[in-house]
C-alpha cells in the first residue's frame, strides 16, 4: 500500500483543532494562565493561506506543546473522542462496578487479613511451646505421676498415718497438675491447628463443600486415589462406638482389622472394668491412637519377662489417666511440635507470597482509578485500561513478594513478613510508577553485577 502523506493543510488544520480542544478544556480547568494559545489560534486562523514553517505556525506549535506540558496527552485524546469536562453521565456505570468490586476484594482482603494473622500467632504459640520440649516432659511428669500413686499405696499399706499420705498426695496432686496443665495446653494447640487447617484451606464459605461434592461424585465413579478417599472418610468417620462396642469388630483401621489389634486395648479395659462396666470411659478412650500407638509398645515390649510388669504397670496408668483423670494424651502419642510448625509455615506461605500480596496491590489500583473517576476534570480510563491496571497491580504485589521472601529465612521468618510487605503491595498497586521504577533499578544493578562478574572471570 502507498504511505499515507498529509499536506501542510491537514497537519495545520490537526494543530488548530487540538489547540481549540485544550483551550476549551484549559477555560473551564484552569491549568493555563495565559492567554497565548487563544492568540496563536487567532493568528493562524487569519492566515490566507497556510504553510509549514510559517511564523504564525510556528507559534502556534510551540505553544501546542507548552499546553501539553499541563494538560496530560490522555486528556487530549479523550477531548478527541468526543469527551468533556464534567460529563459523568458515562462514568457512572464504572463508578458503580468499581464500588462494587472494591468493597468486595475489601472484605475478601480483611478475611484473608485475619486468617494470615491468626496463623502467624499460632505459629508463635507453637515455637514458644516447642523450646519447653513438652514430649520429654509429658514423659517425665507421667512417670513421676505413677511414682506418686505408687508411694501413696505402699505408705497406706505399710504405716497408713495421715500425714504420710497427706505428704503423697500433696506430691502426687502438684504432678497431677502440671501434667494436666500441659495436657490441656497440647489438647488446645492440636484442635486450633486442626481448625486451622480447615480454615484456611477453605477461606471462601461454600469451597469445602463444592470439594467434598467433586471428590463424592470421583467416588461414584471409581476414579477417586487413596488421598481422595481418606479425606472423604475424615468428613463422615466412623462412629467410634461402632469399633469398641464389641469385642470380635471387623471394622478395620486402614488395611489392618480392629478386632486384631485391639485385643491388648480391650484386654486392659476388661482388667480395668472399664470395657464393660463403663462405655462411656471406653468411647472416651480415642482407641484409634491407642491401637496404632500403644499396640505396637505393648507387642515389642510386655513379652519380655524382665520389663513385663513395668510396661504393663506404666500402660493401665496411662489409660487411668485417660479415663479417669481426663488426660487426653500418653507419652507414646505427644503431637508433634515440629509437624504443626511444618502444617502451620505451609498454610501460611501461599498467603504471605501471593494471596494477600496480590490482593492489596489491586486494591491500590482500584483506588486509583476510583480517585480518578471522582475527578470531573479527568477522563474516565476505558474498560480494558481498568481491567489492565488491576492485573498489574495484582502483580506487582506479587513480584514485590518474589523479591521481599528470598532474603529472610523462610522457616524463622516468614510471620515476620507483616503488614510492611503488604503495605507496600498496596502502594505498588495505586503508583505503578513506583513499581517499574523499582525493575529498571534491579535491571542496572543486575546489568552492573553480571558485568563485573564478567570482568572478574576475564581477569583471572
Amino acid at each position: 500500500m502507498p504511505e499515507r502523506v498529509e499536506t501542510d493543510d491537514a497537519i495545520i488544520q490537526g494543530w488548530l483543532n487540538d489547540a481549540r480542544l485544550i483551550s476549551i478544556y484549559a477555560a473551564q480547568a484552569g491549568v493555563i494562565k495565559d492567554n497565548e494559545l487563544n492568540v496563536s489560534i487567532g493568528a493562524v486562523d487569519q492566515l490566507a493561506e497556510k504553510k509549514l514553517g510559517a511564523p504564525e505556525v510556528e507559534g502556534l506549535r510551540l505553544q501546542l506543546n507548552k499546553a501539553l506540558e499541563s494538560v496530560p496527552f490522555s486528556t487530549l485524546v479523550a477531548l478527541r473522542n468526543g469527551w468533556r469536562p464534567g460529563d459523568t453521565k458515562q462514568s457512572q456505570k464504572k463508578l458503580i462496578f468499581l464500588l462494587i468490586f472494591s468493597v468486595t476484594i475489601m472484605v475478601l482482603a480483611g478475611h484473608l487479613s485475619q486468617i494470615y494473622n491468626t496463623g502467624v500467632s499460632l505459629l508463635s504459640e507453637i515455637r514458644v511451646l516447642s523450646v519447653s520440649h513438652p514430649d520429654r516432659r509429658f514423659g517425665q511428669l507421667s512417670r513421676q505421676l505413677l511414682a506418686a500413686r505408687k508411694e501413696i499405696a505402699n505408705s497406706a499399706s505399710k504405716s497408713g498415718s495421715l500425714e504420710s499420705q497427706s505428704l503423697g498426695l500433696q506430691a502426687y496432686f502438684q504432678v497431677f497438675d502440671d501434667l494436666r496443665e500441659l495436657d490441656l495446653e497440647l489438647s488446645q494447640i492440636s484442635d486450633r491447628v486442626e481448625k486451622y487447617s480447615d480454615q484456611a484451606s477453605f477461606p471462601i464459605i461454600g469451597s469445602k463443600l463444592l470439594l467434598y461434592y467433586y471428590y463424592s461424585f470421583q467416588r461414584y465413579l471409581n476414579i477417586a486415589d487413596s488421598e481422595t478417599l481418606i479425606w472423604l472418610q475424615k468428613q463422615h468417620p466412623t462412629p467410634l462406638s461402632s469399633q469398641t462396642s464389641a469385642k470380635n469388630s471387623t471394622t478395620s483401621i486402614g488395611a489392618v482389622p480392629v478386632s486384631a489389634l485391639a485385643q491388648p486395648v480391650v484386654a486392659v479395659l476388661s482388667e480395668l472394668g472399664l470395657y464393660d462396666q463403663s462405655p462411656f470411659c471406653a468411647q472416651k478412650i480415642d482407641a484409634e491412637k491407642l491401637i496404632k500407638d500403644q499396640v505396637r509398645f505393648i507387642d515389642n515390649v510386655m513379652h519380655y519377662d524382665y520389663f513385663a510388669n513395668v510396661a504393663k504397670e506404666y500402660f493401665y496408668a496411662n489409660i487411668y489417666n485417660n479415663c479417669f483423670e481426663s488426660i487426653k494424651y500418653g507419652p507414646s502419642y505427644i503431637p508433634s511440635m515440629d509437624d504443626f510448625s511444618s502444617s502451620v509455615s505451609s498454610l501460611i506461605a501461599p498467603y504471605a507470597m501471593w494471596i494477600l500480596p496480590g490482593l492489596y496491590g489491586a486494591i491500590g489500583a482500584t483506588i486509583f482509578y476510583l480517585r480518578m473517576i471522582l475527578d470531573p476534570l479527568v477522563p474516565d480510563p476505558s474498560k480494558s485500561r481498568i481491567f489492565h491496571r488491576i492485573v498489574l497491580g495484582a502483580l506487582s504485589g506479587m513480584v514485590l513478594a518474589w523479591f521481599w521472601v528470598p532474603d529472610t529465612r523462610f522457616g524463622t521468618d516468614l510471620a515476620n513478613i507483616g503488614f510492611s510487605l503488604f503495605a507496600l503491595c498496596f502502594i505498588f498497586g495505586f503508583s505503578l510508577d513506583v513499581f517499574f521504577a523499582m525493575l529498571d533499578r534491579f535491571v542496572k544493578v543486575s546489568v552492573g553485577a553480571i558485568g563485573q562478574m564478567g570482568a572478574d572471570q576475564a581477569k583471572a
